[in-house]
């Protein structure tokens, strides 16, 4: 999903509602760290409970951008392909179930997968392997027979560390020059760079 702008708008909403006007291109954060972790930068704060109340405040105004996230090109080919090739697929996430529950609603991703794992229930999120390999059990794959594909170093590192082979793509920023001291089995410019390469063949 195209979801950089929705949840930096989802942010500037949130900042709003706390009397803080900024605009979208006035919002630095890693794309990649939890709601949490962006809260205690855009709001300067190490106050948990109020780091807890924007994360919630700003999920729920998330949870409306969602119907309006475009796609990017390619994706459903690639996921009704994979899916017709009987392999097992799992989204894992930093985002909070709830939000991933109605993306896969949205996009009707529960009959091309496995579900997926959020951060709710785990302790560590990416770069920890912990979501992989909980989401592992789920395909009942060994690391090995698996690749993650993600758009951001922590996704390559969680892949590196839980065995995985990995993918990198640069659709949210990251160059190929950020991915490339990661060593990651292939970099990719956009997701639908992998529809020509299925199915993948990475040993």
């Amino acid at each position: 999903m195209d979801s950089h702008p929705a949840h930096t708008h989802a942010w500037q909403r949130t900042l709003a509602a706390h009397g803080i006007l900024k605009k979208i291109e006035e919002i630095q954060y890693e794309f990649s760290d939890t709601d949490p972790d962006v809260a205690r930068t855009l709001f300067y704060t190490s106050d948990e409970e109020l780091v807890a109340q924007i994360s919630r405040e700003k999920n729920n105004f998330f949870l409306e951008e969602i119907p309006r996230i475009p796609l990017f090109p390619y994706v459903s080919e690639i996921l009704t392909r994979i899916h017709a090739d009987q392999i097992p697929v799992c989204f894992v996430s930093a985002n909070y179930n709830r939000i991933l529950q109605r993306m896969m609603e949205t996009y009707d991703w529960t009959r091309v997968s496995a579900g997926f794992v959020g951060i709710d229930g785990v302790t560590r999120s990416k770069p920890d392997p912990e979501m992989l390999l909980l989401g592992l059990n789920k395909i009942r794959r060994k690391p090995h027979e698996c690749v993650m594909i993600g758009d951001s170093p922590a996704d390559i590192l969680a892949g590196k560390s839980a065995g995985t082979h990995t993918i990198a793509l640069c659709s949210s920023g990251h160059s190929s020059e950020s991915f490339a001291p990661l060593k990651p089995d292939k970099i990719l410019r956009v997701i639908g760079d992998l529809l020509p390469l299925l199915p993948l063949v990475l040993d």
